[in-house]
C-alpha cells in the first residue's frame, strides 16, 4: 500500500544532504510509522505530483534535481567576499562564512544578497559560487569587490518554519535607496522601485531587498518605505547601506501568480477581471 505525504508550502529540493533526508523520513514516520514508506510530494504551486521518493534507498539531491528552491528572507549570517575572479563574462566569488559552511555541499543553493547561486567549491570556512553575465547585469552582484559584505541564507528544508515569506532568489530588478530616517528604535528606509515592479507591491505586503524579507510600511506609487528594526540593521547588510545604494529586489511570488491568473482565462482570450466586470460582480 502506497503511503502519500503531502508537504504543503514547501518545495522539496529546498533541502540539501543527509540531514534533510533524515528530516523528511522523520516526518513520514509521524504520518505512518512504517519502514520503507514511499513519498509522493505535491508542488503546492502547480499541484503536480513529483516523482515517488524512498529516503532510505534514494538520494534526495539527485531525485529532485531541477525542482525549484525556496528561501525565507531571514538572513542567517553576513559573509565577506574573499576573492573575485573573472571567468569570461562571468565572475567567481569566494565568500568567507561560518554558520553557512557547517553543512555546505557542492551543488547546494545559497541565497547571496537575494540571488540564488550554486556552490561549486567549499572548504571549512568559505565557499565559491559563479555568477553569469545575465546575473551580473540584472543584480548588484556586479558591484561586489574584495571585502564586500553579503547577506547569506541556505535553502529551506521541509522541517523548517517559514518565518519570513517565500523567496526564490530570482531577482526582478534593482532599486535605489533614496532616504534613511533614524527612529527611536531602528530606521525608516525609503526605496524607489522600477516602475514595472510597483504593481506587485501592496501596503503591508512582503518584499525581499538584498534577500531580506521586509514588510512595506508606506507605499506611494514607485516609492516604498520600510521599517528596519535594530536586529535587522545589525544582522544584515542593510545596516551598512547608504542613500544611493542599489538593492536587489524580488517581489512577492503570489502577486505574480495572481496577475497571470486574473489576466488570462482558460482559453487565453478574455481576462477573468473583465468577465467579472461584465457580469456586474465587481465595479467597472
Amino acid at each position: 500500500m502506497l503511503n502519500v505525504l503531502e508537504i504543503d508550502h514547501i518545495l522539496p529540493v529546498a533541502a540539501g544532504g543527509d540531514d534533510s533526508e533524515e528530516n523528511l523520513w522523520l516526518a513520514c514516520r509521524a504520518c505512518n510509522n512504517a519502514k520503507g514508506i514511499k513519498i509522493a510530494v505535491i508542488d503546492p504551486l502547480t499541484k503536480e505530483s513529483l516523482p515517488l521518493f524512498n529516503p532510505r534507498k534514494q538520494n534526495w539531491r539527485e531525485h529532485f534535481r531541477g525542482v525549484v528552491v525556496v528561501f525565507t528572507g531571514l538572513i542567517e549570517e553576513i559573509g565577506q567576499i574573499k576573492t573575485v575572479r573573472a571567468s569570461g563574462a562571468s565572475r567567481q566569488f569566494t565568500i568567507s562564512a561560518q554558520k553557512i559552511t557547517e553543512d555546505i555541499k557542492v551543488d547546494d543553493s545559497i541565497c547571496i544578497n537575494g540571488v540564488c547561486l550554486t556552490v561549486i567549491r567549499h572548504d571549512a570556512d568559505s565557499f565559491e559560487v559563479q555568477a553569469v553575465d545575465e546575473t551580473l547585469r540584472k543584480t548588484n552582484l556586479g558591484q561586489l569587490q574584495l571585502g564586500s559584505r553579503v547577506n547569506l541564507e541556505r535553502a529551506l528544508r521541509p522541517s523548517d518554519r517559514l518565518g519570513g515569506h517565500f523567496v526564490q532568489g530570482h531577482i526582478d530588478g534593482t532599486a535605489r535607496i533614496i532616504g534613511l530616517e533614524p527612529q527611536a528604535a531602528g530606521k525608516l528606509m525609503t526605496v524607489e522601485l522600477p516602475g514595472h515592479l510597483s504593481r506587485y507591491v501592496i501596503l503591508h505586503g512582503s518584499i525581499a531587498l538584498d534577500g531580506v524579507s521586509l514588510t512595506v510600511a508606506r507605499l506611494d506609487e514607485n516609492f516604498i518605505t520600510l521599517a528596519l528594526i535594530p536586529h535587522t540593521l545589525a544582522s544584515t547588510t542593510l545596516g551598512l547601506r547608504r542613500p544611493g545604494d542599489s538593492l536587489n529586489v524580488e517581489t512577492d511570488l503570489l502577486g505574480k501568480y495572481i496577475e497571470k491568473l486574473t489576466t488570462h482565462s482558460a482559453h487565453g482570450t478574455e481576462g477573468i477581471i473583465d468577465k467579472l466586470k461584465a457580469g456586474g460582480y465587481i465595479p467597472s
